[in-house]
């Protein structure tokens, strides 16, 4: 087994962005558990202003709240959304590092390849992570997640520029944490083998 070899690098591109679909899919459904509200049956000024004598139990409570639970167009419209943009996140990543890759000469000198390579996947990541945020910006609008749908394309609006930038560093630390991360555990088993 080749110390550099790498299951990812071998991957193809349509195979990072299923992945990142799936991925997207599965924090979708883990993340509609926690989206369940309490939600108010009554007004809450109808509960007795008791002071500290007044005891609240489990069934007075039951009796003015109730859980509730997204509802089916939201937990399709929400699945949609983070499989959407975990798609773009993942393979827009690989692409742009592979790209990166294919047109930069890496120099020989071990230092300086550390930090070229730190360099190019810091870019590469801070990409993908522009392209997610403007795709999860724009989903969001056309699903209708956070507020009323928009129905036309030309009615969607980008998201800020500041908050398209800030996207960038957040994601290219993730990503070169993420490589190195993966560079470690290689080294850990290529030891063991040896």
């Amino acid at each position: 087994v080749d110390a550099n070899d790498d299951a990812m690098d071998r991957a193809t591109l349509p195979q990072h962005y299923m992945a990142g679909g799936l991925g997207g899919a599965s924090h979708a459904i883990l993340s509609l558990g926690l989206e369940m509200k309490l939600s108010n049956k009554s007004n809450l000024n109808a509960i007795p202003q008791q002071g500290m004598n007044y005891k609240v139990t489990n069934a007075t409570m039951m009796n003015k709240f109730h859980l509730q639970y997204p509802t089916m167009t939201y937990s399709l419209s929400s699945l949609f959304h983070h499989s959407m943009a975990h798609a773009v996140l993942f393979g827009s990543y690989q692409t742009t590092k592979r790209m990166l890759l294919s047109n930069i000469t890496l120099s020989n000198n071990k230092n300086n390849y550390d930090i070229s390579h730190a360099a190019l996947i810091s870019a590469a990541g801070g990409i993908a992570g522009q392209l997610q945020h403007v795709t999860s910006h724009l989903s969001e609008q056309y699903l209708g997640i956070f507020g009323p749908r928009v129905t036309s394309f030309r009615y969607l609006t980008l998201p800020t520029l500041r908050s398209t930038l800030l996207a960038f560093p957040i994601n290219s630390i993730g990503f070169v944490a993420f490589e190195y991360g993966k560079l470690m555990m290689n080294a850990d088993e290529n030891t063991d083998l040896a």
